[in-house]
Formats: structure tokens, sequence, C-alpha cells
């Protein structure tokens, strides 16, 4: 539950600078981010059996790294449009880029679902063998 939390909290950070920047305000919105970060180390801190902690630390690694495309991404834009004359808002590279960058999370969350899933039924297998069940 924390993880999807994360991710959550990962989207929005990514959404709602984008709504800001539509509106004529400033991008703020990052503090998103900075929450979905805090229930990644609280998921750490109490981690599920079955060796989760690891498969964990790919995650997040690779919620970094698409995070980190995003944030580059989302800079290059902001350059192009500074560069125009007069400068103007790519709504449109905007939203494809927030839309790509949402559908790339949630398929974060169908794999790492799918992942738990599995591993938690292959537990409860070795348990059932463990325990005499049938």
């Amino acid at each position: 539950m924390l993880r999807f939390a994360a991710l959550v909290l990962a989207s929005a950070g990514g959404i709602v600078p984008l709504v800001n920047v539509a509106a004529g305000q400033d991008a703020s919105g990052w503090g998103y981010l900075l929450l979905a970060r805090r229930r990644l180390l609280r998921d750490r801190s109490f981690p599920w059996p079955f060796g989760g902690w690891m498969r964990d630390m790919t995650t997040v690694q690779r919620v970094r790294r698409r995070l980190q495309e995003f944030q580059f991404a989302w800079m290059q834009i902001n350059a192009a449009d500074a560069r125009k004359d007069p400068p103007e808002i790519s709504v449109d590279a905007y939203l494809k880029l927030v839309h790509d960058f949402d559908c790339d999370l949630e398929d974060l969350v169908i794999s790492e679902t799918a992942d738990w899933v599995s591993e938690f039924q292959s537990g409860l297998q070795q348990l059932d063998a463990a325990t005499g069940k049938k």
C-alpha cells in the first residue's frame, strides 16, 4: 500500500506542475515527489518477508531513473519554449510528457504487483508444503 501511495504521489508531482504552468502560475508542486520518497523510505523500514526488500530497491531505482528522464525532458521543453520569440507554453508537449510518465509508472505498478502476487503465492505454496496441506 505504501508503494502504491508513493507512485500516486510521484505521478501527482509531475501532473501538478503541469496544471500550474497551464494556468499561468509557477511550476510548483514538486513536494509530492518528496512525499513519495518519504513513503518509500517508510516502506523500506518495514519490509515484507520473502526477500521483497531487494525487489523494492530495484523498483525504486527504476522509478528514480524514470523520474530523472521526466525531469530532464521537462527542462528541455522549458528551454525550447524560452527560446521562442515571443516565449510560449507548449501545453501539448507537456501533456504528452506527463501522459508518458504516468503510463510508465502504471506499468511499474502492474509489474511490481504481478511480481508480488507471484512471490506471495509461491510463499503460500511453500507454507502449505511445510505444513503438509494439499
